[in-house]
């Protein structure tokens, strides 16, 4: 993947949706989102069902012996259902390891595989759908 230089500011609210499903939620927040910034940048709104580390466990299997993952850690059938994704991550941690949203986050999302994440996790799909239609606004999609 390339990077793209955006000249133009663009704008992409990310939060987890925890209770709430982000398919209803989201459009309001668009919604409003576009009222405060009315024509300024384009934006975004992209909630991760239910957490951010959701998409963590999305790509468990490729994230074995990594920032503390156990070799044996398995996604779950929908990772997407899981409540708790903090929680559930820590449990494939190698015993005495703990989840640290501060340290671990960074260093998680570096290493996300995107497509096996976006085949398994709809939310982050969305995500990435958001980011390639504001950095490529104006310009030909990718081959």
């Amino acid at each position: 993947m390339a990077l793209v230089k955006v000249d133009d500011p663009a704008i992409l609210v990310l939060f987890d949706a925890d209770d709430d499903c982000p398919a209803t939620m989201g459009p309001g927040l668009l919604q409003m989102a576009e009222q405060v910034l009315g024509r300024q940048a384009p934006v975004a709104v992209v909630l991760a069902k239910a957490e951010y580390e959701t998409w963590f466990v999305a790509c468990l299997d490729q994230l074995h012996g990594k920032r503390g993952i156990r070799r044996d850690a398995r996604v779950p059938h929908d990772p997407e259902a899981i409540r708790g994704a903090k929680e559930y991550l820590e449990q494939q941690m190698t015993p005495g390891r703990f989840y640290s949203e501060t340290v671990d986050q960074p260093a998680l999302t570096q290493l996300i595989d995107v497509e096996r994440t976006r085949s398994r996790s709809p939310s982050f799909d969305k995500l990435w759908r958001e980011v390639e239609r504001l950095v490529l606004r104006g310009r030909p999609s990718p081959s």
